[in-house]
Parts: C-alpha cells; sequence; structure tokens
C-alpha cells in the first residue's frame, strides 16, 4: 500500500529546479540577444520622431544557480534599467539577483537568502521582499538589508514616491501600510464579509501615489475581483474580474491575464476608471503558483519582463530507481498537472488544467488506460489523496470561492460529498489515516503559517490541529501501518523531512540531512522505505525506515535527478518506478523575457480587433 504525496503547483512555490543540458546555448543565444539589446537601450533617451520599435531578447539563469520557475519572482525596475530575479543554488537555497539591462552579467544581491515576492523602491535603489518573517528592503548598490516591519509569508507589495508602503503579510486577511523607514504596519483595507472575502492580495500604486489596485479572494467563477483602494479611507471602487492581478503602466494602461490572454486595458487615472476595451497582447505567461499573482512586471517607459515558459502539454512517463525511462501512460492530449497512484497502484487519478482557473480529476485504470473524468468544472479540482482502500478520493474544490474539502467514490457508490467547508481560504488534503476515518488536510494560518489539521472522513466533526507551531508543516504523510506521519518542516531553518507519531504527536524524528522538498514524500514497500525529493527539487532521494512501535531511518541516498521542467511525480507502491508528468519535447529551461517598446503594439492590435 502506498500512501505516496503527488508533487503539486503548490509545492512549486518552495520547489528547487536545476539547469537543463541545454542551459549554455540558452545562454549564449541570450549573450548575443543582449548585446542586442544594449544598442535599443542606448536609444531610447534620444528624441526621435518615428515610433520605436518592438525588440525582445531572453534572460537565462547565471552560472551556477537556476532561475526559480515562477513569474512573480521577477520584477524590472520602474525606470526600466534593471530586472531582479530570484534564483536557486544548487542546495536550493534562493537568493535575489539584479541583472542591468545594458550588461551581460548579473550579480547577487548578498543578504537576500530564502526571500520571496520582490517588488522595487519608486527610485530603483532597493528592493523590497518578504522573507523570515519579515517586510525587507536591500540596496541595490550594496549593503546589508534591513527590516522593515514583521511580517508572514506575504502576497505582495507597493512601495509609493511619498515613502508608504501597501503589503499584504499573509496569505490572508486584509492590506496594510507602513513607512518605508520602518514601523508599525497598519490595515488599510477591510474584508467584506457580505461578500465572504478571506484576503486582499497584490496591490500595486498608481501615479498619484495614494490610489491602489489590488486583487480579492476567494476568486468569483474564477476571476479575481480587481479593486482600487487608498491609503486615505477604507473606501474602494471595483473595476473588472482577471485572471490575475493587474500591474499600471504609462501611458495608461492597465496590464492582466484575461482566462489565457494577456492584455491592456486603457486607464484613467484621475477618474479611476477604465476608458476603453481591453486590447490583447497575445497569450498569457503561465500563471504564478501564488494565487491571483500579476503575471508580467512593467516599466514606467516601456519595458515589460514575464515568465518565459507557458503551459506545455504534458505526458506521463514511467523511470525506474536508476533514472530509465520504461514507459508511458497514454493520456488524452492537454495539460496534466498532478498525479497519484492508487494504494494498490492499479489505478490512477491525475488533474488536468483546462484553463488558467479551471481544472478536473481524471481517473485511469493503468491496466487499461481508458481516461474516465471524475469531477467536472469550471472551476478547481485538485489536490488528491486516495483512502487506504482505494475506494474514495478526498479532493480539494473552489467552486464555492475558498477551498473546500469533498470525498467522492472511484466507483460512482455514492455522490460526491463536503467534508470541510468555509474557514481558511487553502485546505488541501494529502493523507488519509489507515482506518479510513480521518483526512490529513493543510492550511495557513495568519500567525504560524502553514499547518496540519485533521478531519474525519464523513465529516461529522469538526477539524482539529494536529501540528500548529511557527513556521510551516506541510504535506502530511501517514505511514501504512497508521503509526507515523512524514511531514516537511523548516523548523531547522530550511526544510527536511521529518517523522513524528500520529495520530497524537510526540516522538520526532528528522529523516533527511540535507534539505527536503515540500509535496515529494512516500511510504513505499509496505512502509519500509521513505522516498522523497532533495532540496533541489529534482533529484529523488530514499531512506530505508522501521516503523512499528518505535521508528528508525537509515541514511539517506540520492537514486537518480529528474528532468529538470518536471511538473509532477508520485512514487508506485513498490517503489519500483516513479510516474512523471513532464512537458512535451525537450526540456525547457527557465528564463525571463523583456520586450522593449512594448506600448509600439497597442495601436495595430486595438486595430486588428475592431
Amino acid at each position: 500500500m502506498s500512501s505516496g504525496a503527488a508533487i503539486s503547483p503548490a509545492a512549486s512555490r518552495s520547489r528547487r529546479f536545476g539547469r537543463g543540458a541545454l542551459g549554455w546555448v540558452v545562454a549564449a543565444i541570450a549573450t548575443i540577444a543582449a548585446i542586442v539589446a544594449i544598442g535599443m537601450l542606448a536609444t531610447r533617451t534620444r528624441p526621435t520622431a518615428a515610433p520605436r520599435a518592438l525588440s525582445r531578447f531572453s534572460i537565462s539563469s547565471p552560472e551556477g544557480v537556476t532561475l526559480t520557475p515562477d513569474g512573480v519572482g521577477a520584477r524590472i525596475s520602474p525606470d526600466g534599467r534593471n530586472l531582479a530575479f530570484s534564483a536557486s543554488s544548487a542546495d536550493g537555497t534562493l537568493s535575489f539577483w539584479v541583472r542591468p539591462l545594458d550588461s551581460l552579467v548579473a550579480r547577487p544581491l548578498p543578504g537576500t537568502e530564502d526571500g520571496a515576492i520582490p517588488f522595487w523602491s519608486p527610485d530603483g535603489r532597493y528592493l523590497a521582499y518578504f522573507g523570515n518573517n519579515k517586510l525587507m528592503k536591500a540596496p541595490i548598490a550594496g549593503g546589508a538589508p534591513e527590516t522593515v516591519c514583521p511580517s508572514g509569508d506575504g502576497r505582495g507589495g507597493t512601495w509609493s514616491s511619498s515613502g508608504v508602503i501597501v503589503m499584504a503579510p499573509q496569505a490572508a486577511g486584509p492590506l496594510f501600510r507602513v513607512r518605508d523607514s520602518g514601523g508599525e504596519a497598519v490595515p488599510v483595507t477591510v474584508l467584506d464579509e457580505s461578500r465572504q472575502e478571506t484576503g486582499h492580495r497584490w496591490p500595486f500604486f498608481l501615479p498619484d501615489g495614494k490610489h491602489f489596485l489590488f486583487v480579492t479572494l476567494p476568486a468569483r467563477q474564477g476571476s479575481f475581483d480587481v479593486f482600487v483602494g487608498s491609503i486615505d479611507s477604507k473606501e474602494r471602487k471595483f473595476l473588472f474580474p482577471a485572471s490575475s492581478a493587474p500591474v499600471y503602466t504609462e501611458p495608461g494602461y492597465l496590464v492582466y491575464a484575461r482566462e489565457n490572454t494577456l492584455v491592456a486595458q486603457p486607464f484613467d487615472t484621475a477618474a479611476l476608471a477604465t476608458t476603453g476595451d481591453p486590447i490583447s497582447l497575445g497569450e498569457a505567461p503561465a500563471p504564478s503558483g501564488w494565487t491571483g499573482a500579476p503575471v508580467v512586471s512593467t516599466s514606467q517607459d516601456g519595458v515589460m519582463a514575464r515568465w518565459g515558459m507557458g503551459l506545455p502539454n504534458t505526458t506521463l512517463k514511467w523511470y525506474d530507481r536508476a533514472g530509465k525511462d520504461i514507459g508511458e501512460i497514454p493520456v488524452p492530449a492537454g495539460r496534466f498537472e498532478q498525479v497519484r497512484l492508487s494504494p494498490n497502484g492499479k489505478r490512477l487519478a491525475a488533474v488536468r488544467r483546462s484553463a488558467a482557473s479551471a481544472s478536473d480529476v481524471w481517473l485511469f485504470d493503468l491496466e487499461r488506460p481508458v481516461p474516465s473524468r471524475f469531477t467536472f468544472g469550471p472551476f478547481n479540482n485538485y489536490y488528491l489523496a486516495w483512502s487506504p482502500d482505494g475506494s474514495r478520493i478526498a479532493f480539494a474544490s473552489d467552486r464555492n470561492g475558498p477551498e473546500d474539502i469533498y470525498v467522492k467514490s472511484v466507483n460512482g457508490a455514492a455522490e460526491e460529498a463536503a467534508v470541510l467547508k468555509g474557514g481558511a481560504l487553502f485546505k488541501e488534503p494529502t493523507s488519509w489515516s489507515a482506518d479510513g476515518k480521518t483526512i490529513v488536510f493543510e492550511q495557513p494560518d495568519p500567525k504560524t503559517g502553514w499547518d496540519l489539521f485533521l478531519v474525519s472522513a464523513d465529516g461529522t466533526a469538526p477539524p482539529q490541529p494536529f501540528l500548529h507551531a511557527a513556521g510551516l508543516e506541510r504535506q502530511g504523510v501517514v505511514s501504512p501501518d497508521g503509526r507515523w506521519i512524514a511531514y516537511g518542516s523548516n523548523e531547522a531553518g530550511r526544510i527536511e523531512l521529518f517523522v513524528q507519531s500520529f495520530p497524537v504527536p510526540g516522538a520526532k524524528y528528522q529523516v533527511s540531512s540535507a534539505g527536503a522538498s515540500n509535496g515529494s514524500t512516500a511510504w513505499v514497500k509496505n512502509g519500509k522505505e521513505l522516498m522523497f525529493m532533495a532540496a533541489d527539487g529534482f533529484t529523488v532521494m530514499s531512506a530505508e525506515v522501521t516503523t512499528g512501535a518505535s521508528f528508525h531511518a537509515g541514511e539517506p541516498r540520492e537514486l537518480f535527478k529528474l528532468r529538470a521542467d518536471f511538473v509532477a511525480a508520485d512514487f508506485a507502491p513498490d517503489g519500483e518506478r516513479i510516474l512523471v508528468v513532464a512537458p512535451v519535447g525537450r526540456v525547457q529551461i527557465p528564463s525571463v523575457t523583456v520586450e522593449l517598446n512594448w506600448p509600439s503594439l497597442l495601436k495595430s492590435r486595438a486595430q486588428n480587433q475592431n
């Protein structure tokens, strides 16, 4: 019996990717493109009567590190001269780098390790970010980062020319304002209970430095409601629904995702209103793993940065313990993003994405892999956990806004039933108890971060906290004998794999010794082995274990490395195979696409739409 945890998009928030074998090719191309870009940049300050032409080039990973595979980690400075991006080292440590667009060399920002969600000061001298439960700012010219105020694992910030920062300090809750010199952060928005709002995110200041854009959670019918707020008042104005948070850019446009299309919409900053139809800028970049995040970054003089990887169709391939390709599961063309093998290894549940904000669960009989649809949107049904007897699947669904947990029979013996509704915005099932009576799930707490909870599988009892401490505890997976639970925690300063007694927490053991990744753990060989991913996010690790009244783990050892752009994976119950979801074709290497003079497209695109 397997209690393997799938590697999902949620795990990508902390997953580390390695460099692909084709990195040197991309780097060479990027270097040539950058030389061309330098010439383009030099002309941006020269007066000219002719419209400036659009120019594109890519920036790939600096030597020794890998770009974080999420567009929210890359931000162009307001003056369009510097690109800040997040990258991970070989041991999985994140830090920020800055690449001047008129240079071929990026340099790291010292002291920014494990930071996330960057945003610029209006003068481009500082990069603000969230890290170690604080809002920080790092001087671009060099020097130690400074603490602005306490925070959680924030969800976006924006910095005005008057020295005010508006931020979302947590996954849930209102926006706060604080002086850039530091001090107490105070609420600047109020959650609307009549709209069942759970969070405000991704603020972005308008030119007056008083009004700001933001989006509300939960999503409604697959879109986030966009509002304009003010630092002087709790009043706000609704603008429109969107598939991502918008950013404002000159000459007067809001840029955001509308389903799978990137659009620029004319916006009057005086009237705080749109003034025309959205203009298509082509296919939208891949959505961020951070819910509702903007999909592009823009300067105020015509530079746009976007994540360079899209959402290609995927394949499902088997690999043995040595990393050898040993077969493929035939599936319909599409984007599969999560996979979970049944406890006996004979069936597969897979999440297939149909739109940026819609996905469904499909079932496969692996002896006769003809798919059958298990859930029906249009919303997200995802985060899967099989019952120990393989008769039921627990999954999360955002059909009502917040993620709720449902249970459904795989044989259609009963209608799906909600076992947990309301409460926290994110509630993601990860495992079941061995007797099939309890579901383990994770959810964020504004004070402690991600925690592990338990809820009855029939929904008759309220949820109870299992591990509820400062830091994160995620992806809890119960052992086949029901006495132990493996999970990821950063209590040691970085994510490591731990095992603790279950269902009552007590005796605790650290399994990994050099870091681990969330969302990638399985008990295999009837609980005699733990398989997991190393800190880099794509190295498969194994540790022999002994369970029962006591627990013992052997030294973890490396098995093989997955392709760097894999999307999801799960381990077969016998531990002899791993099922990997990866893009069709060759390895995709993370990069950031930079567009110079992108507003030159607007007139012709608008005419083509009319």
